[in-house]
């Protein structure tokens, strides 16, 4: 009789621990591309080395869509979103309303800094991604719900000249939008050469004005 024995798969912690490291480069391989070339001019090959990776090794994490989608909730996943509530926490925990403004301000421009480019190429996908459009789509509320918070703190902390009514908030958080948007940010320092001192510096004249 003869016997057969069924042949047990072999888990290796390190092999798991590089194949993730490989995984995360990837991504912010990906990140920092599509933040600099755009989602067109961002191929799967340069991806791939800039990771120090096989092209094979990049398309096993995913597509050029799922990439993007990857890069995209890696630069906002928390990070820099005012809807994130760990911002709130941070600034309720200082008395001062200056440290908390500063300290949003401060978010505010790592995350252009280090994402403003993938947000453009986010909205070009979007045309032709469904994933990145309805991603594309959360963010935006997301972003607009924290900053009707965030005009609620300034308020309340007596940063803005009285308190806007209840049925004008909507339109405030769209002011404050388009102050910190990715947009804003690339026409200011990109295209009109601003440092982050000096936008640091606009952006709190045009929150408190």
């Amino acid at each position: 009789m003869t016997e057969t024995r069924t042949k047990r798969a072999y888990h290796s912690p390190l092999r798991q621990r590089r194949a993730a490291e490989s995984r995360q480069r990837i991504i912010e391989s990906a990140l920092a591309l599509f933040n600099e070339l755009g989602y067109s001019g961002t191929t799967m090959s340069a991806i791939a080395k800039k990771a120090g990776v096989s092209v094979e090794s990049v398309h096993g994490v995913g597509q050029k869509g799922d990439l993007l989608l990857l890069a995209f909730r890696l630069a906002y996943h928390g990070d820099s979103s005012l809807s994130d509530p760990t911002w709130f926490d941070q600034v309720d925990a200082t008395d001062d309303p200056e440290k908390g403004l500063d300290l949003w301000i401060n978010q505010q421009v790592a995350a252009n800094a280090r994402a403003a480019g993938l947000w453009l190429a986010c909205r070009a996908a979007a045309a032709v991604e469904p994933a990145i459009a309805q991603a594309l789509k959360e963010q935006i509320e997301a972003r607009l719900q924290g900053y009707v918070r965030a005009v609620r703190w300034m308020a309340r902390a007596g940063l803005l000249d009285g308190e806007p009514p209840e049925d004008r908030l909507i339109d405030f958080a769209g002011a404050v939008n388009v102050m910190v948007s990715p947009e804003t940010y690339i026409q200011l320092v990109h295209d009109w050469g601003y440092d982050h001192a000096r936008y640091e510096g606009w952006l709190r004249r045009a929150l408190t004005g």
